[in-house]
């Protein structure tokens, strides 16, 4: 398995099948996808995991859209891509990474340093029935 930056399409059929199974394809692009950036974990050609780096301001960004096809998680994918992302976003200069993360996730994210900050909430949309929170973590 390696790291990999990709192009959004690289993270569209992951979007779906794992994060938002029930809608179209073309409902999967989100704001501001053409000026993120996007990565992913490859095996052989095929993309087994993948998140994008949105930048909010010269000094903070935040990560977006991580997801793992069920049959790659455990196996170290996405602890491997967060890891490659983190050293992704210190050579970019950032000096803040954020997430919202879902509150089953959130021990995952504090191994690789991020703390969580606020309230638990709600998105609206296809994701009102699931808790996040915001994780915060220096980039150093």
């Amino acid at each position: 398995m390696k790291f990999m930056k990709l192009g959004i399409e690289g993270c569209i059929d992951i979007r779906h099948r794992v994060l938002w199974p029930n809608l179209n394809r073309d409902e999967l692009y989100m704001p501001g996808d053409d000026e993120a950036h996007h990565y992913g974990i490859v095996e052989g050609e095929k993309v087994v995991c993948c998140l994008s780096v949105f930048n909010l301001s010269d000094s903070r960004c935040q990560i977006r859209k991580f997801a793992t096809l069920p049959e790659y998680r455990g196996k170290g994918c996405g602890s491997l891509l967060i890891r490659s992302v983190l050293e992704e976003i210190k050579l970019q200069g950032f000096k803040v990474v954020q997430l919202n993360a879902r509150v089953s996730a959130s021990s995952f994210y504090t191994r690789f340093g991020f703390a969580i900050e606020g309230e638990i909430f709600r998105k609206s949309g296809v994701e009102d029935s699931i808790d996040f929170v915001l994780m915060k973590r220096d980039v150093e």
